[in-house]
């Protein structure tokens, strides 16, 4: 059994994806109070209140996962940025639907507060977006690097033999 201690580092939350992650947690919780205050004269209870509830318990779920993994500087599986970039493309587009679902059911019902939840939804859309961009930029570049490297190498008449 290992003696090493679980430390908790707080400067991730300084961090742009420390701040991300803190940011769609607030987004996600804000739109899923506004969505269960609305009522039932409003969006709460229709298929729009039901598939942004949905996605923003979802969403606070996964990020608090991936918010407490970056403070504790653990990665809970090897595929963990992979598992991470999915979720966020994923999440990106479903909070995207969401959001445009949310905003056209209440301006049918005339219900403000379902359509104020429409605007938390349209942040984490945009959060969720930026934190894909970030994460999969770096493995971009490398694959970039090791294609130009190839090409390279051969229009000088070496071959490039993996293994």
């Amino acid at each position: 059994m290992s003696d090493e201690k679980i430390k908790c580092n707080p400067g991730y939350a300084k961090t742009l994806q420390g701040a991300i992650n803190i940011a769609v947690l607030v987004c996600a919780a804000v739109c899923f109070i506004l969505i269960q205050f609305s009522g039932e004269e409003g969006v709460y209870g229709t298929s729009a209140g039901n598939w942004a509830s949905l996605l923003c318990i979802i969403g606070m779920c996964f990020n608090g996962i991936f918010l407490a993994s970056g403070m504790l500087n653990m990665e809970i599986w090897a595929c963990f940025k992979y598992a991470d970039i999915g979720f966020s493309i994923g999440l990106s587009f479903c909070f995207a639907t969401a959001a445009i679902d949310l905003s056209l059911k209440a301006s049918g019902k005339s219900d403000a507060l379902g359509g104020c939840a429409a605007v938390p939804a349209f942040f984490a859309m945009i959060l969720y977006g930026i934190k894909a961009y970030k994460l999969i930029k770096p493995i971009y570049l490398f694959t970039y690097q090791i294609f130009t490297f190839l090409i390279q190498h051969q229009r000088g008449g070496e071959k490039f033999v993996y293994g």
